[in-house]
């Protein structure tokens, strides 16, 4: 690579640190790194938006991923920083998780609730003597067959 060479690169991630604290990019090793990841995610964008990166006049990914970092457009992490926000969005997915968990369990509630309120249970002990009157018709009917049968 003779443009950018790595240390413009190397001042270009570094810009914006105060005297005294430690550069987020140190070597070209990190600065190759950073660019191969970022040529990666470009490829898996245009993958998924079923784009041709191999076509004629289209910038090479890696390329494309310098020249992302040379303007400045890319912004690599310290290891601290990786850290903290992985916890954070750790974190606030296990909020997410743990809300539409409830959110489901409230709903499932209610609409069990629901379900109770709608199957009322049936006192068949109130009509106690209509009960009676249709099982011996039915009775009667039953001995008429079997004295046919006789």
């Amino acid at each position: 690579m003779l443009h950018p060479s790595y240390t413009e690169l190397i001042a270009k991630a570094n810009e914006g640190l105060e005297p005294g604290d430690e550069p987020v990019v140190a070597s070209r090793y990190s600065i190759v790194c950073a660019a191969a990841k970022r040529a990666r995610q470009l490829v898996n964008e245009a993958n998924k938006n079923n784009e041709d990166i191999l076509a004629e006049g289209v910038a090479k990914p890696l390329s494309d991923a310098v020249k992302e970092l040379q303007d400045g457009k890319i912004y690599i992490m310290t290891e601290e920083e990786y850290t903290e926000a992985h916890e954070k969005m750790e974190s606030e997915i296990d909020d997410h998780v743990a809300a539409k968990v409830a959110a489901k369990l409230e709903a499932m509630k209610e609409a069990a609730q629901a379900k109770k309120d709608d199957d009322e249970v049936v006192d068949f002990d109130d009509d106690e003597d209509d009960d009676d009157d249709s099982d011996d018709s039915l009775n009667d009917e039953d001995d008429e067959d079997d004295e046919e049968d006789e």
